[in-house]
């Protein structure tokens, strides 16, 4: 199967050599711990117009982009935006907690006037000062849990308001006639319900079956950004039952919309057993290896895994030569990892397998001891 790397960055920035980079040195290298029958195709290519398909062969993308949408597509680019948004989880039916959606109410041709982009902007967050607190804000598209301020007091009602009221007008100036009906730049107000969050992955086949894949137990650091998760396989087959029908709700929608592929949702239980998806990833998750991995881990006694990312101050011959028992024994395996030529530095994800949650606790404390403070991918 082939598989498209574009690279637009180093066509720019190293147009006239012929060495090849060590982001791509990375790719090949971990591809090619692969079975052979297994190894994609791949093809780096500068340009979007240099991916060539058969004729009615179309392409699955990670993400919607705009200089792909010449191409065949598996699935509407306009509908998977929709469905990746923040704003299509919350108008979908499916169980959240209560939301209120504020969309960009100005004409088009009107965005182009900045005092009418001020008070378009002044109308949007005038709910940030009566809704109830505590509740959340979330832009239409976010990453690693950027992107969504919880707001628990006054403080940071003004806080958050400070924040979106430069990065409003910085957004709205993006909206165009090619994607104003995908309502790029909503607001989406949640209430903040507490309980017990985990993240599910799962793949919806062609006919719409669901078909589990893993559940897991999310981290993030102290300022709230996405760091990685664990996962217990011996409590797997409970928790697919106690998420089963969640999952199933969340096939049916995605099935109904066309898509297939690889998805997840974070779900909340609070205290009365409700549940409510309170995200809603229509991609590969950050975690789903890790219900991949079973085999590997447990086959070795080991019953918990969870992943370690961060950008690595030293390389990843390095990283194999100082946790070379690790690797050997089948506790670490590097998940992925790509060189960053402007930063020296090297992003990587890393799968720690372990006894208990202590032991891998012990040996992620200690590959983080090699990563920056602060540092995630």
């Amino acid at each position: 199967m082939p598989v498209f790397i574009v690279d637009f960055a180093y066509s720019q920035q190293h147009p006239d050599s012929q060495t090849m980079p060590a982001d791509k040195a990375d790719v090949y290298r971990h591809f090619s711990k692969m079975r052979p029958d297994q190894q994609p195709a791949l093809k780096f290519v500068q340009r979007a117009d240099q991916i060539t398909v058969p004729p009615n062969v179309p392409v699955a993308v990670v993400v919607p982009i705009d200089l792909f949408a010449a191409l065949p597509h598996v699935l509407d680019p306009d509908v998977h935006f929709c469905i990746l948004a923040k704003r299509g989880l919350a108008v979908s039916g499916l169980p959240t907690p209560p939301s209120t959606v504020v969309d960009v109410a100005l004409p088009l041709d009107q965005l182009q006037d900045d005092t009418k982009m001020g008070q378009e902007i002044s109308c949007m967050l005038e709910l940030i000062d009566t809704y109830n607190t505590p509740f959340v804000v979330k832009l239409p598209q976010s990453v690693a849990a950027m992107g969504t301020f919880a707001i628990r007091s006054d403080d940071d009602r003004e806080r958050v308001k400070a924040i979106l009221s430069t990065h409003m007008r910085l957004m709205l100036k993006q909206i165009n006639a090619a994607n104003y009906h995908l309502n790029p730049c909503s607001l989406i107000f949640q209430n903040f319900v507490s309980g017990t969050e985990v993240a599910l992955s799962f793949f919806v086949t062609q006919t719409g079956r669901c078909i589990f894949v893993g559940c897991f137990d999310q981290e993030f650091d102290k300022q709230g950004r996405w760091t990685g998760g664990s996962i217990s396989y011996p409590d797997q087959p409970a928790l697919k039952e106690k998420y089963a029908a969640t999952m199933e709700k969340t096939a049916k929608f995605l099935h109904e919309k066309g898509y297939y592929g690889p998805a997840g949702v974070d779900v909340l239980t609070d205290s009365q057993g409700n549940q409510y998806i309170v995200d809603l990833n229509v991609r590969l998750t950050g975690l789903c290896h890790l219900g991949f991995l079973k085999g590997h881990f447990t086959s070795r006694g080991l019953d918990v895994a969870s992943t370690v990312t961060g950008f690595f101050t030293c390389s990843r011959e390095k990283v194999e030569e100082i946790f070379c028992n690790e690797f050997q024994m089948g506790s670490l395996l590097i998940i992925s990892w790509s060189y960053d030529d402007s930063m020296k530095l090297s992003c990587g994800a890393i799968g720690v397998g372990g006894k208990t949650a202590s032991d891998i606790e012990r040996l992620a404390a200690r590959m983080q001891e090699y990563t920056t403070p602060g540092g995630h991918c």
